[in-house]
């Protein structure tokens, strides 16, 4: 799930409503959210005045148990040290507020590990990666009750046998505890499984975004693109998993210099203002300077891109096409953060759970 480096990431909860038919009611899938955030800032919302706000526009027909999907931190591959080590940390502040939660909110860690970890580490490391692992999110979430823990792991081809060995041992940790795994399922995943492989667990989240290239110029939009998405949906409705579907809710600035892209900036609290204006959702800097604590140079060029409602619905009724009506368990949309919520509202988030 992991889209930048340290750069954000997603998460919480489940609510919400149902749409009811002319004679019986239905319950519609849960809404939930990936919260990313490592520390909180002035953007961090409240997430008690969420659920109660959630909460009151939902009916009788509606999981009301939310889920809190909390990133605790990233694995990446030192190549200095020569093993894998936890990167940005999730800070006590945002665990201390969240044990402020409704007793009924559900918590899910959530850790990220780069594939370059699993390409480096030889077969016994794997298996030790795991246990470390598992007795630091013990210790992180040690206050709270959970019953699902997730792995966010970009796996391929040439890393698919260190990865499905480190989920294999790290299920047999969890099973001590009666706590499921579950791993994210991006798109290529699903359409090349063949060459990639069925993880070895019962559940994963389809991330239905990052469909194109942001590294190429001339793609329009990467994080949505109607156009390509339907290439990668025919083995869907057969892929032998059973799925939760995950949303984007965020936008991003493509940082291009020279012709390349050399970073993903957050689009929040980005004042375009202070850059020149050259086309729609294109920026030139005209005075090298720190913006959000990175360094811009005079002469790149900022393209914005974003999830609009107009092309989160078209991907959710291309999604709707290729799948049957209870192919997901529930809609995980990513990600939690002030400025997100008050751009789609919750009538808006239940109208795209109800299609599934």
């Amino acid at each position: 799930m992991k889209i930048t480096n340290n750069f954000f990431l997603y998460f919480l909860l489940i609510g919400f409503l149902g749409l009811g038919g002319c004679t019986k009611k239905k319950e519609n899938l849960p809404i939930s959210f990936y919260f990313w955030q490592t520390t909180y800032k002035k953007n961090t919302p409240n997430p008690q005045d969420f659920l109660k706000k959630l909460n009151k526009n939902t009916n009788k027909n509606t999981n009301k148990n939310p889920t809190l999907f909390v990133r605790l931190f990233d694995v990446d591959f030192n190549p200095e040290s020569g093993s894998a080590e936890p990167v940005g940390i999730l800070q006590d502040d945002i665990l201390k507020n969240i044990s402020f939660l409704p007793k009924k909110t559900h918590i899910a860690p959530v850790v990220f590990i780069t594939n370059q970890t699993m390409h480096a580490l030889k077969k016994d490391d794997v298996a030790i990666l795991a246990n470390r692992i598992w007795k630091k999110v013990v210790f992180l979430v040690k206050d709270f009750t959970f019953s699902t823990f997730q792995i966010d792991c970009d796996w391929n081809e040439s890393t698919k046998a260190n990865f499905f060995h480190f989920l294999n041992t790290l299920q047999t940790l969890s099973n001590k505890q009666s706590i499921e795994i579950s791993v994210t399922i991006r798109l290529h995943q699903i359409k090349f499984y063949k060459k990639t492989g069925i993880p070895p667990v019962k559940i994963g989240t389809l991330m239905a975004y990052n469909m194109g290239n942001v590294r190429a110029l001339d793609t329009e939009n990467s994080i949505l693109d109607t156009k390509i998405l339907p290439n990668y949906l025919a083995g869907l409705p057969n892929y032998p998993l059973t799925l939760d579907l995950a949303l984007p809710l965020f936008s991003w600035i493509v940082v291009q210099r020279q012709g390349k892209v050399i970073k993903l900036l957050p689009q929040e609290d980005f004042n375009f203002k202070k850059h020149k204006f050259l086309k729609e959702n294109f920026y030139e800097v005209t005075e090298s300077q720190y913006v959000n604590g990175y360094y811009l140079y005079k002469n790149d060029i900022l393209k914005l891109e974003t999830t609009s409602k107009e092309n989160l619905a078209n991907v959710a009724e291309i999604l709707q096409q290729y799948t049957p009506k209870n192919r997901f368990k529930k809609v995980v949309f990513y990600h939690f953060e002030k400025n997100i919520l008050e751009k789609f509202d919750i009538k808006f988030l239940q109208d795209i759970s109800s299609k599934f």
